[in-house]
C-alpha cells in the first residue's frame, strides 16, 4: 500500500482490532462539527475498554464511555 492510501476494513475487522488492543479511537466529527467545535471533554485519543455486538466501549478520564454504532445499508 502506498503512502496516503486508506485501507478498507469491515466492521467485523474494526471490532476484532479494537478487542485485541491494536487500535485506539478518536472522535474527529460530531454532528458535522470538527476540531475545536467538538467539546473538549470529548476530544482526544481513547483506549478501548471492551467490545460487544452493538458497541465499542472507550475508556476516558472519569470511567468508561460507550461508542454505539449502527450500520445502514446503502
Amino acid at each position: 500500500m502506498r503512502k496516503g492510501q486508506m485501507l478498507m476494513k469491515t466492521l467485523a475487522d474494526l471490532k476484532r482490532d479494537a478487542k485485541s488492543g491494536k487500535i485506539r479511537l478518536e472522535l474527529v466529527e460530531r454532528f458535522g462539527k470538527t476540531g475545536d467545535e467538538i467539546p473538549e471533554r470529548l476530544r482526544g485519543v481513547r483506549e478501548v475498554a471492551g467490545v460487544n455486538t452493538v458497541a465499542i466501549n472507550l475508556r476516558n478520564g472519569r470511567g468508561d464511555a460507550i461508542l454505539r454504532y449502527r450500520v445502514h445499508a446503502a
